[in-house]
């Protein structure tokens, strides 16, 4: 068991080395804070001043540096505040929530040592702080009528999904600043539902000249980006795709058969008996299959190895002695490449008016490789066990040529959904 004056002792040590610990911290705090300061970093530098404060209140040339830098901040802050009200901005409101907000929070981080004390004199030093609360909320009054107002004009220019989203987008803006500002919830709802379009795909066009080479993989490449798009929940809140079953239906009831061509008449034709907003429609330009090709590469690799030998050293005595060999293998290293490249070109366009809104050419590929090694000559002890396993496997084979293909088309429709998903957003 520790004696009273042991534990008194070690308590006492803890606490000292705790105590040089949090003065060691609130130095480098206070450098890191100085340096901020002179790089012209005010707020960075205000804040870890205020850290190095925590840690020791009584730090004068702490105190000093805050003092001086939170009376330029707020200067500063307030100078461009006003500036910002001479502008005229349309989005001064926006701009002016924002600096009362950085206010606010810089005169948080002051406000514990509020009043801070000199430790030598003992003087107070009284930072002044305002509240800027009044101007915040009426600033934000203000930014969410803005806003509601540019939703108002955009639902008043019609249905159109383009026109109702920029109105979601407003609404939303306006919530932001004071939730459920007049009507804006109701509003939302319904700009909401009138954002969504109903974008029809048509099955892609074989431009290609491989004479159905590859089967249904035009139908294949539009049931995948018919798919992706239906079940992507973020792109779906803007958008609603027409179904295949529903597109045939249609071609069915009015006695319609895809042409060999699809031209934008017939796609506006079909959108608007869809009833759809836009209608995409592609080509697949190009699939260029690169058969698989050898080359190979002569290689040698050396190692040395320690064999125990019987000698006869001078005097006629017979001995065992290490004896170092250096030992070689000639092998041929293969490769093994097959490629696939596909282009495909696609563009959406809005049935009301023929323009088009997105249009765009893709590019997709799928390389394959592999190597392995075949022994020529030497000894295979010389090689390393990678060397050794590639000797071992069996020359590989790639992919069928429709595998290849298809993959290479399912990364194809992946570039197309990110292309649409960024479109709708």
């Amino acid at each position: 068991m520790f004696s009273f004056s042991k534990k008194t002792y070690l308590i006492a040590s803890l606490l000292l080395a705790l105590l040089l610990s949090a003065c060691g911290q609130n130095v480098k705090l206070y450098r890191k804070a100085e340096k901020e300061y002179k790089q012209g970093l005010y707020e960075e530098s205000l804040r870890s001043n205020t850290e190095s404060l925590k840690l020791k209140r009584t730090h004068i040339k702490a105190q000093e540096l805050l003092k001086k830098n939170f009376s330029g901040i707020v200067a500063s802050r307030e100078n461009r505040i006003e500036s910002l009200k001479r502008s005229g901005s349309p989005d001064i409101w926006d701009k002016l929530v924002n600096e009362y907000t950085e206010l606010i929070s810089l005169q948080k981080l002051v406000e514990p040592f509020n009043p801070l004390y000199n430790p030598k004199t003992g003087m107070p030093y009284d930072f002044q702080l305002k509240d800027y609360s009044k101007d915040l909320a009426a600033s934000k009054e203000n930014a969410a009528e803005y806003h509601y107002s540019k939703a108002m004009a955009m639902i008043q220019k019609g249905t159109m999904p383009d026109t109702q989203k920029e109105a979601v987008r407003e609404l939303m803006a306006a919530q932001s600043f004071v939730p459920n500002y007049k009507d804006s919830t109701a509003r939302l709802g319904e700009a909401r539902k009138l954002a969504v379009k109903r974008i029809a795909i048509l099955t892609f066009d074989d431009k290609t000249g491989t004479d159905n080479r590859y089967g249904g993989i035009f139908d294949m490449l539009t049931e995948s980006i018919i798919g992706k798009l239906v079940q992507d929940k973020e792109a779906g809140e803007f958008m609603k795709i027409v179904t295949r079953s529903q597109i045939e239906q249609v071609l069915a009831e009015r006695q319609l058969s895809a042409p060999a061509e699809t031209d934008a008449a017939y796609a506006s034709n079909i959108g608007s008996m869809l009833g759809a907003h836009e209608i995409m429609t592609g080509k697949i330009l190009q699939i260029n299959y690169i058969a698989p090709q050898k080359i190979h590469q002569d290689l040698k690799e050396t190692d040395k190895i320690t064999t125990k030998q019987k000698v006869v050293d001078e005097k006629g005595k017979k001995k065992k002695q290490d004896i170092t060999t250096e030992i070689s293998c000639e092998y041929t290293k293969f490769t093994k490449t097959a490629e696939v490249q596909i282009i495909a070109s696609f563009s959406l366009v809005e049935v009301s008016t023929g323009r088009v809104k997105l249009q765009d050419t893709v590019k997709a590929e799928f390389p394959w490789s592999d190597i392995w090694a075949r022994f020529k000559s030497g000894d295979e002890k010389a090689l390393t066990p990678a060397t050794q396993a590639l000797i071992k496997k069996t020359e590989p084979m790639p992919p069928s040529e429709i595998e290849m293909v298809n993959t290479a088309l399912m990364s194809l429709s992946d570039s197309i959904v990110d292309k649409v998903r960024n479109y709708v957003k």
